[in-house]
């Protein structure tokens, strides 16, 4: 950690976030992965068309063409996971994970 190189264990090769964008071929899989990323950002998502292409972009490694991208904002729009206006976008997101018992009251 001194040198800042940062490690952890994943099950299977293909859960690398790497090789799992890289695998993504269908409209649908690209979809959920992007939701998952968004997911992830939790406070810090894109608040603007640009940065979420850009984001969008940076996640497929660039691999995807403008066109593509925008495609993919559009679907995402479409499905209900964000709504675009203007420039600004704002997000309907499913939430990560249903409250935990833990985090429950107890009487």
């Amino acid at each position: 950690r001194s040198t800042k190189i940062f490690a952890r264990r994943l099950a299977t090769i293909a859960d690398i976030p790497a090789l799992k964008a890289s695998n993504c071929k269908s409209p649908e899989q690209r979809v959920a992965l992007v939701v998952d990323r968004l997911q992830q950002l939790k406070a810090a998502k894109p608040r603007t068309v640009k940065t979420l292409s850009s984001t969008i972009a940076s996640l497929f490694q660039n691999d995807l063409s403008e066109d593509e991208v925008a495609l993919l904002v559009q679907t995402l729009a479409n499905q209900g996971y964000l709504e675009v206006a203007g420039a600004k976008v704002t997000y309907a997101l499913p939430s990560d994970s249903p409250t935990k018992p833990s985090q429950q009251t107890r009487r």
